[in-house]
């Protein structure tokens, strides 16, 4: 009788061991204050790399990518746009047919943008309303919002181009004629013809191809949903494909496309939302 009560016990003890292990799990966040354009990392612990997670936040699924020592990771690019509001980023565990839920209180702040005033040369301004624009612009964004699984990035990026910025991100922008052309979705960087763009950090080229208005284009994928765009660019120095690393040449400073002077424009990308890219050289989220 006292052995079987041991081992009722013991079974017990078992189970409830086994279930507060299944259940258990941690989330915690870069920061619970964040602004149109920055980057929100988001962290799941005590699970394992076969677990089927979800995290939401604003209506979006994001996906997470597993890390070492039982983490998981994902990375949320907050829109330009977007109202300032209080709401819930939501995590959930599936469990056979059950859901174990972790909620996050995120604060979206107001951020002012700047208006610009763009001045093109006549040259530059016969690009417009060009039929091939539209498709052009859809190819880049389908290319924008690929995701792999792998993370090719390490560490805090670098600057493409060493050089003053001469736009900045989320930019209001206008032609010289007040027709409005949009938000600013990266930064602008000031550069003589024929500089040298490195590659910020490692990745893979999914894109090297010229465009109307974007004129050369690099699309190099760091991995787990980030992107970098590079535009404008005098010459390609790599190729699709390519397997690039931190420091790499792959491209110089022009000024092709719907531009009125030498400079580069470097976009960065979260899961198709751009965000701003001056966050990632200051800041570590690997």
């Amino acid at each position: 009788m006292v052995k079987f009560i041991r081992k009722r016990l013991f079974l017990s003890l078992f189970v409830f061991l086994f279930l507060q292990r299944l259940w258990a799990f941690e989330v915690s966040l870069s920061t619970d204050t964040v602004y149109p354009g920055d980057t929100l990392a988001v962290w799941v612990t005590g699970i394992s790399s076969r677990s089927r997670m979800s995290c939401s936040l604003l209506g979006r699924h994001y996906p997470l990518y597993p890390l070492q020592n039982e983490k998981m990771r994902t990375l949320i690019g907050i829109p330009l746009g977007i109202n300032a509001q209080e709401t819930d980023l939501k995590v959930r565990k599936k469990i056979f047919l059950f859901y174990q839920k972790r909620r996050k209180r995120v604060t979206i702040e107001k951020k002012d943008f700047s208006i610009q005033i763009l001045k093109m040369p006549p040259k530059k301004q016969r690009l417009l309303g060009r039929p091939r624009n539209r498709k052009e612009r859809e190819e880049i964004k389908e290319v924008l919002c690929r995701e792999t699984r792998e993370q090719y990035w390490k560490g805090i990026f670098g600057w493409p181009v060493q050089s003053r910025i001469s736009g900045s991100f989320g930019l209001r922008r206008r032609l010289s004629d007040g027709r409005p052309w949009g938000r600013h979705l990266g930064i602008d960087i000031a550069a003589d013809e024929g500089t040298p763009v490195y590659a910020p950090n490692a990745g893979e080229v999914l894109l090297c191809r010229e465009f109307t208005l974007h004129g050369k284009t690099v699309i190099l994928d760091h991995g787990q949903g980030v992107m970098s765009i590079f535009l404008h660019l005098e010459k390609f120095k790599t190729r699709e494909g390519a397997r690039v690393q931190k420091g790499e040449v792959i491209g110089t400073v022009g000024s092709s496309g719907f531009a009125s002077a030498s400079h580069l424009h470097w976009g960065l990308y979260i899961h198709g939302i751009p965000v701003d890219p001056l966050v990632w050289t200051r800041k570590k989220f690997d």
